[in-house]
């Protein structure tokens, strides 16, 4: 069996590989940004392009590109135009919204995920566009059409006509628009437009050079988290037997709950136990409450916001009001980790965490 050192020496050679060739990519601000492969990142800058109010200067000049690929024809004032992204009804959300003349055109982003139909037929019954478009790369388009065919109405998009629109349009930007859209070009190019579903790229064998030492450490990781977790669940559940549990994100959080909670509102508390928060000797304990469309969950947030507060801040949580994360705290383990997870689970139940999350609930 290797010894440790071993597998140490082997995975810094993996490293000083993978830093060189870092070094040697193409300086790219969508890289150095961890933005260059993210679907609600390109969403987010072409719906930036698509408004002709925002301040790229262009106009509708990338809009109408778009729009004659779908070949809409209509007279429109780009003044009332109205761009919208990630748009979430009762069922599906969508990426991309442009409001034209009381029309609506649809655009569902996508970059590794690979398409359904069932997702784009939820979609058409939830928003009812009167233009669909899928936007993906071209190997995607081409290997999903053929499921496609019996959507109606739905049109495609490639990355490919993405990046030939920018080049038409950048030379009409200011200078430093233009090289914003010659970086984003760029970035599709290296990222985007490559053959990357259909082969390994240069990083990836390096992970096959050396995968039986990546595979063994992650394994034992994620065993011995695995263990953290079961010990401090069975010692949760010898005092507190009305609490649920469930891992998610790998096993990277857990999220400790009651049926109540979780059955009107999606209330629970999160405890974060990743690679990065175990390097820095750190776990993170969240309470979230789903932000969604539900009619009470406003009044559940304010009532935490105006009740809790004081207590939450006591234990030094912070008010982060996100998404789904209410309060936030950043916990430093002196010990070890079931002890921790212990000793601040019994701080939140001695503000009453219980009774006020109940409370909460029934007042609204």
């Amino acid at each position: 069996m290797e010894d440790v050192e071993t597998t140490k020496i082997k995975l810094k050679e993996l490293g000083d590989k993978l830093t060189e060739f870092n070094k040697k990519r193409p300086l790219n601000f969508f890289d150095i940004t961890l933005t260059s492969e993210r679907e609600i990142s390109h969403s987010a800058f072409l719906a930036w392009l698509l408004n002709p109010k925002e301040n790229h200067g262009l106009n509708d000049l990338f809009l109408q590109k778009i729009l004659k690929i779908v070949d809409f024809n209509e007279k429109y004032d780009f003044k009332k135009v109205v761009v919208e992204t990630e748009i979430t009804r009762k069922r599906r959300r969508i990426d991309i919204i442009i409001h034209i003349n009381n029309i609506t055109i649809c655009i569902e982003n996508k970059i590794w995920d690979y398409p359904t139909s069932k997702q784009i037929e939820e979609e058409i019954r939830e928003f009812k566009p009167n233009y669909m478009i899928l936007l993906a790369p071209k190997v995607t388009i081409k290997s999903f059409k053929e499921e496609a065919k019996e959507i109606s109405g739905l049109q495609f998009m490639d990355y490919d006509q993405i990046q030939t629109i920018i080049n038409k349009i950048k030379n009409k930007a200011s200078e430093n628009v233009r090289f914003i859209l010659e970086q984003y070009n760029k970035n599709l190019e290296v990222n985007i437009m490559t053959n990357k579903l259909l082969n390994f790229n240069e990083k990836s064998m390096l992970y096959v050079e050396r995968y039986n030492e990546v595979d063994k450490v992650i394994k034992e990781f994620k065993e011995e988290r695995k263990n953290i977790w079961k010990a401090f669940l069975e010692r949760l559940k010898q005092k507190h037997p009305d609490f649920r549990h469930r891992k998610f994100d790998g096993g990277d959080y857990i999220i400790i709950y009651k049926d109540s909670w979780e059955e009107k509102f999606d209330i629970f508390i999160s405890i974060e136990l990743s690679p990065r928060e175990v390097k820095n000797n750190q776990t993170i304990f969240s309470l979230h409450i789903n932000k969604n469309d539900h009619p009470k969950i406003k009044q559940v947030r304010d009532y935490f916001e105006k009740i809790c507060y004081s207590s939450f801040s006591e234990l030094d949580y912070r008010f982060v009001d996100e998404t789904y994360c209410l309060y936030k705290k950043t916990i430093v383990v002196d010990h070890n980790f079931v002890d921790a997870f212990y000793d601040e689970i019994n701080k939140l139940l001695n503000i009453r965490i219980v009774k006020l999350i109940d409370d909460g609930i029934s007042s609204s």
